[in-house]
């Protein structure tokens, strides 16, 4: 009987994923841009941020809105200045909209 030594798979695919920082900004409404992790694998974790209005760099108007999807664009949630969201799943990247030219965001993905 061969012996399993209580691996954990979860653990382990932290251990190896390869985090990866993206900023930026949407540069025109209405044309959504993709991030896509550099090192070609799926991404397992992703924290989404639409940059405040107190950014001291990029800062975004309070009407500001980030769109992501990630599911290639066919649903979008929402993210107001200032808000962030931890997104936990295997998907391949992620797609960004906004509802006004030039809205900043930082992303941290984890493939």
């Amino acid at each position: 009987m061969s012996e399993f030594d209580d691996f954990d798979v979860e653990v382990q695919d932290e251990r190896d994923s390869d985090p990866e920082h993206f900023n930026g900004d949407v540069t025109t409404a209405g044309s959504p841009e993709t991030v896509t992790p550099t090192s070609g694998k799926a991404v397992q974790l992703a924290f989404i941020q639409c940059n405040s209005t107190r950014d001291p760099v990029n800062d975004n108007n309070i009407n500001d809105a980030l769109y992501f999807s990630i599911d290639g664009g066919t649903t979008y949630v929402t993210l107001m200045a200032g808000e962030n969201i931890f997104v936990p799943g295997v998907f391949t990247s992620i797609k960004l909209d906004t509802n006004t030219n030039g809205t900043y965001y930082q992303i941290i993905v984890w493939s």
